[in-house]
């Protein structure tokens, strides 16, 4: 009898502690006002991709661009991809769903994209950067308080070109990419 007791309160001691730890945290607020009234209120998972957005646009990620932006973009890569396109057509891909070239046609990519006479670099570790000076230019003006724009091209391990845009007006550095 003593041995069941004992059990029966451990039990006890178990749920109650369980109870607790699952009471503990606090359930989400929701409103319902805009459902009575017949409108639509945003779900919970919208509002917080809204507050990392927001947050995210503060830092300077995800901004939005603007139509002429884009357009000078992929124009930009138009141009890119046509400067690099029988290099591309004429390397070897595999078999595979997903291409990586090897790293010989994608240094003869970077050799080729160079006459465009912008800062480019591959997209594997320690990849030299070439036309190098502007970026460096654009740098050393930031650090002064000096405003202005700069343009980096990624070639991808996939054969794919990125472009990416930093952007510094004196206070805040801001970066976007198009691909």
């Amino acid at each position: 009898m003593e041995i069941r007791k004992i059990y029966i309160q451990a039990i006890m001691i178990m749920m109650a502690g369980f109870l607790c730890a699952c009471g503990g945290k606090k359930q989400e607020e929701f409103s319902l006002s805009g459902a009575i009234e017949g409108g639509e209120e945003p779900s919970l998972a919208e509002s917080r991709e809204d507050n990392d957005k927001n947050g995210r646009w503060e830092k300077g990620y995800d901004l939005p661009v603007d139509e002429d932006e884009r357009k000078e973009a992929e124009a930009d890569l138009r141009a890119a991809l046509e400067l690099t396109g029988d290099i591309y057509q004429e390397a070897d891909k595999g078999d595979a769903s997903n291409v990586v070239l090897s790293e010989e046609v994608l240094i003869q990519l970077k050799e080729k994209l160079k006459t465009m006479g912008m800062p480019i670099t591959g997209s594997e570790p320690y990849q030299v950067m070439e036309n190098w000076q502007e970026m460096e230019r654009f740098l050393q003006d930031a650090g002064v308080g000096k405003a202005g724009t700069v343009l980096l091209y990624r070639i991808h391990g996939d054969g794919g070109i990125g472009r990416f845009q930093y952007q510094y007006d004196g206070k805040l550095c801001m970066c976007w990419q198009q691909i």
